[in-house]
């Protein structure tokens, strides 16, 4: 018959300590809905924008910016990446926090699983369930914190996409269509375009060396923390459940690591070849 302590977690510790970590999961999950907007605002010069207004104001600045044939942004232009920037920072912030939040709640879960000499198969999903969704959220903060630290480096470069679309007209479809041309003659040529669209190769180029970088460190930890789950669920316990769980969990690690290898060639790739990148983004692609 199971020891009835072992199907309670161990402690009142435990209990307040998972209490304390998903309110402070909930409240920065709110945060980063509500809050980057009104920080990337605050001493820009700029109220908080919707996507719409972002867009609108970004197209009108860019087609100005084209028209001077400089690669220094105008003070308009320069506005809108300085607050691009300063919410992408906001956002990078608010999910590094959320990345350690569950983290600590993925650890404290499985630790307490570990410690246990037996349990119900109600108690093991409680754990596996928990540890799980710990996990996982985790991993979906980590991408979250990846793409705003890639955005935060390159803001310029990630604003582009909203340049194109259907809805592109008059100035800014002409526009559009010299960027293109221009694109097309040098992927075709080799010659130097104009400062503008120099500055665009350039950041655009910054952006994916980021990604990069980031994906490749990203990939180092996640193998570590398989092989730590590997170890550990051949060392820390002797409960089959939890064994079971731990060698899931170096899967789940391996997969994950592998989608960041692919992740960091690809943008590798994308750096040694950026025109061909930059005119699929003008092409509809990202």
């Amino acid at each position: 018959m199971s020891n009835p302590s072992a199907l309670s977690p161990p402690g009142g510790f435990f209990r307040t300590a998972i209490a304390v970590l998903v309110a402070e999961a909930i409240v920065l999950v709110v945060a980063f809905v509500l809050a980057p907007g009104r920080l990337a605002a605050y001493g820009s010069g700029m109220g908080a924008l919707d996507q719409d207004d972002l867009r609108t104001g970004f197209r009108a600045e860019f087609d100005e910016y084209w028209r001077t044939s400089e690669a220094d942004f105008s003070t308009g232009l320069d506005t809108m990446v300085d607050y691009w920037f300063r919410y992408h920072l906001a956002k990078a912030v608010i999910a590094a926090l959320l990345l350690l939040v569950f983290a600590i709640l993925g650890v404290l879960v499985w630790r307490a699983f570990s410690k246990l000499d037996n349990t119900t198969a109600r108690g093991t999903f409680a754990f596996v369930g928990g540890g799980a969704l710990a996990t996982v959220c985790a991993a979906a903060s980590l991408i979250i914190f990846m793409a705003n630290i890639q955005g935060t480096v390159a803001p310029f470069a990630s604003l582009l996409p909203m340049l194109t679309g259907d809805d592109a007209e008059g100035q800014h479809a002409d526009t559009l269509d010299q960027l293109g041309q221009q694109l097309d003659h040098r992927a075709s040529t080799g010659e130097r375009a104009s400062p503008a669209l120099e500055a665009m190769i350039t950041d655009f180029t910054r952006y994916h060396s980021a990604m990069a970088v980031i994906a490749t460190i990203a990939a180092i930890l996640t193998i570590g923390v398989g092989v730590w789950c590997r170890v550990k669920g051949r060392t820390a316990s002797t409960v089959r459940q939890f064994r079971r769980a731990m060698t899931s969990l170096a899967m789940f690690f391996a997969l994950a690591a592998l989608g960041l290898i692919v992740v960091a060639v690809a943008n590798t790739s994308t750096v040694a070849h950026p025109i061909p990148a930059l005119q699929a983004v003008f092409e509809g692609g990202w």
